[in-house]
């Protein structure tokens, strides 16, 4: 479950770098991604019994990082679909 996930977030997200490259600010995307990418984890990881209690075999948190991560990735991959069409748009006028 794990290589899937991690093969679908890897495929995603160079998908979406590739389509936005023509955008002037792609690097601070990358790394505002990065970074919240990392939040999460640290949030999910190191906050997990004051946030949400007792959780003894790890499968709560186990679950809950590959949901922020399937989440984020959609959410990203939409964002460019939608950037790289108005970026097209902007350039064809």
């Amino acid at each position: 479950m794990l290589l899937i996930v991690t093969l679908y977030f890897l495929a995603v997200w160079i998908f979406s770098v590739y389509l936005l490259h023509p955008w002037k600010k792609i690097k601070h995307f990358i790394i505002a991604n990065i970074l919240l990418i990392l939040s999460y984890v640290v949030l999910i990881i190191y906050g997990g019994e004051k946030i949400w209690g007792t959780d003894p075999y790890g499968l709560g948190m186990f679950f809950r990082l590959i949901l922020a991560i399937i989440t984020h990735t959609t959410l990203i991959f939409i964002f460019s679909l939608y950037k790289s069409f108005k970026l097209k748009n902007e350039k064809s006028t």
